[in-house]
């Protein structure tokens, strides 16, 4: 085999690993962009029921819970809040609450973030957390999941150490 035969299979070999990989980014950046819109987050809180709702179902506990997403929270009204972010963002938000259920709804303007309370021992109950956003690019998706993550995690903590 000469060196010249040679070079063209590297060459083949290379552009075609190249359409490969461009193939998969382009797969991956766009075809299954849909599944970005929803994150779940699940966490078992070491706490009663009613415990966990009251927590959850007062927004104006988020920025308690929620340190990485919720600055301050300004109530208009028992089910209408003024939610200010890490970032100086701020939404008008709605709580659709329904204890009996387990639902924790807050509409935010292109957002859901719908909560659902389980109660699964005397004193354990499961928290759901499932996000619907707009599209993100790649890089801000990973961000707000790791946002996520880490503030169930706080509000984990939170609510077990009151």
């Amino acid at each position: 085999m000469s060196i010249e035969y040679s070079g063209v299979i590297l060459l083949t070999a290379l552009i075609t690993t190249g359409f490969i990989l461009i193939f998969l980014f382009v797969w991956k950046e766009f075809i299954t962009k849909i599944n970005r819109k929803i994150h779940i987050n699940k966490k078992i809180i070491d706490e009663s029921y009613d415990n966990v709702w009251k927590w959850f179902s007062n927004v104006n506990n988020y920025p308690k819970l929620y340190p990485a997403w919720v600055d301050e929270v300004k109530e208009v009204n028992k089910e209408r809040y003024i939610i200010s972010d890490q970032y100086n963002n701020t939404y008008e938000a709605k709580a659709v609450l329904d204890k009996e259920k387990g639902i924790i709804d807050l509409y935010m303007e292109g957002e859901v973030s719908r909560t659902r309370l389980f109660s699964i021992k005397d004193n354990k109950t499961l928290v759901v957390h499932i996000g619907e956003r707009e599209d993100f690019n790649f890089l801000a998706w990973l961000y707000l999941k790791r946002t996520v993550n880490s503030d169930f995690k706080n509000a984990k903590a939170v609510i077990e150490s009151n």
